[in-house]
Order: structure tokens, then sequence, then C-alpha cells
């Protein structure tokens, strides 16, 4: 689109609403940057604000190069500017936080305003890791960092997720963690049923899960009041988090952007969490899926997904030192 061309397509635009340009000034598309015209000045744009920057005004002159606009509501600057903001608990309501690693063909300035337009700022914060890994097809690595009442997470999920698909992908250093919300749980009981839970967790995840450094099995158990001063973060059952954010964080799954796997997948850890216990002193890993689906209580559309992972990976494996049998 030439700049002759964008001029009448905004001249045609009624005064209230805004446009989104994307747009480099060199030819190189890896200078590109993500504008709003305000409608304030018709040589002068405002950018969107670049993480860890200020707002930023463009020259009219600058935008040679413009391949892609369209149309948002006149408050998506401020609420793209939310997304940035950490997400806490507001209320006493149970909450869940997922953090979901991924590569994208969004930079930050984009999936932010993506994620405005949906509604979702209250929701999301989009920041960055540096373990994860980009391609050439997928330049922007992110890490969404997702915050919602358990009632709420199905909604909010499948946006992101739709948010993503098409422009978004992840690889082997990508991982989903979920944050479960102790502020009214046992955590004792959370914490000994979520051990006892690993090899069926593990078994439902390809192997790359369980020899990975960013989320290792426990192999001794101990309560979660010692082992929440462990101080160690990169276990797959991560008791750690409960000092700095009152949850405790599984770091087992691998990447996905899938929004059904994601819900039944917190389902899953939800279920096996609030599942009753009466001794946390000594605790062993469910070995046996009969006996772990009895122990989680496993039936209908739930069961049929854990069996289907099992399945999917059965050969994986097949040696694994935390091996789940028949």
């Amino acid at each position: 689109m030439t700049k002759q061309e964008l001029i009448e397509k905004i001249e045609g635009i009624p005064k209230k609403a805004r446009m989104i340009i994307r747009w480099h000034h060199d030819g190189n598309t890896g200078n590109t940057q993500t504008i709003i015209y305000t409608g304030h000045n018709d040589g002068a744009f405002m950018g969107i604000r670049p993480q860890g920057g200020g707002d930023m005004q463009v020259a009219w002159n600058q935008a040679a190069h413009i391949f892609n606009t369209y149309y948002f509501k006149p408050d998506v600057m401020t609420r793209s500017n939310l997304v940035q903001a950490v997400k806490v608990p507001s209320t006493a309501d149970r909450y869940v936080g997922v953090e979901m690693e991924i590569i994208s063909k969004m930079d930050y300035n984009q999936l932010s305003t993506e994620l405005a337009m949906a509604g979702l700022e209250g929701h999301v914060n989009v920041t960055s890791d540096g373990s994860i890994h980009r391609t050439s097809a997928y330049p922007h690595p992110h890490e969404l960092r997702i915050l919602a009442k358990e009632k709420e997470l199905v909604r909010v999920i499948k946006g992101v997720c739709k948010i993503l698909r098409g422009k978004t992908s992840v690889n082997k250093s990508c991982g989903l963690h979920v944050h479960l919300d102790m502020r009214n749980r046992n955590a004792d009981a959370a914490y000994a049923n979520l051990f006892a839970s690993q090899a069926l967790l593990y078994a439902m995840c390809p192997k790359t899960r369980l020899v990975n450094n960013f989320c290792k099995p426990a192999n001794a158990y101990t309560k979660m009041g010692r082992a929440s001063q462990s101080g160690d973060r990169y276990y797959g059952i991560n008791a750690s988090a409960f000092q700095r954010h009152k949850t405790i964080e599984i770091r087992i799954h691998s990447g996905t952007i899938n929004a059904l796997k994601i819900i039944n997948w917190v389902k899953l850890l939800i279920q096996i969490a609030d599942k009753p216990v009466e001794n946390t002193e000594r605790v062993s890993v469910w070995r046996n899926y009969r006996d772990a689906k009895r122990m989680v209580g496993l039936r209908g559309m739930l069961e049929k997904y854990v069996s289907s992972r099992i399945e999917e990976f059965a050969e994986d494996h097949e040696e694994s030192h935390i091996r789940l049998t028949a």
C-alpha cells in the first residue's frame, strides 16, 4: 500500500475511529514498528509503547513501507499498555496461572495489541524468556503469563489461543507451566498428591520433558514446608513457587498453543491437587496406571484425554526411570 492509498483510506474513517499501521522505513522488515494513527495530526502517528520504553511520535515521511493496517476501538492504546502489567489475584476466588512459552510471527507490540483488541489485557502479561529458541519463520520468542479465576479459565485460554492460531508455534525449547492457587487449598495435601502423580504426568508428555533441566522429577519426597524452602524452581512440581506466589507450579507439560490440551491439563492438575489425602508424612509415586486412575478418580472425557496422551508417548517412555506401567 502506498502513502497516498493510506491517506485515502484514513480520510474515509469516522473521526472517532483509529487505525493500526504496520510499517518499516528502510526496506528491512527487522525494523518493523507498529504505530497508531490518533487522528490528532494528519502528519504524525503515535506508536504503541514498546516494552520497557515510552510512547513515541513518528513523522509521516518515515513510513516508507506500509504492509498492514486495521481498525480498532479508540481505547485500544490504553488497553494494549495494560498488557505490560503483571497480573495478580484481586479476589479470594481460586485462580490459575498459565505460562505459555511460544515463538511467533508477531512482535511484542503487535501481540499486545491483538490481546487488547480481544479484551484480554486484564488476564495476560506478555514478557520474554531467554531459554526460548526462535526460528527464521517465527523470530519473536514470548512468554504469555495468563491469570484467570478457575471459572473463567476456559474462556480466557480459548481467547488467547484463537489469537495465536496461524501466527505462532512452539518447539522443544518451549514449555507450559501451570500455577495452582494455594491460598484457599491445603498446600500439604496438594503437594503430596502432585508428587505422587509424577509418573502419570510425565507419561503424558514427551520424554524431552523428563530429561530436561528446567522440569526435573523429584526423586525423594519431603513435606511441602521443607520442599518450598529448597530455592530450586526447576522441578516438575515446583514447591518453591509458594514462597513468592502462594502457588505450586507444575512445569512438566511441553509447549502448546492447543486450547483443548491446556484446558484438560489444568483440569487434571486441579483434580489431583484437590484429592483428599490422609497422610502427608510418607508419599510414594503411583507407578501403575490403574492405581493412578483410581486415586485421581479419572472417568469420562478426562480419562479419555489422559489415556490417549499416555498411549501417544508410550514408546518414548519404554526405558524411562519414572515409567508408568499399564
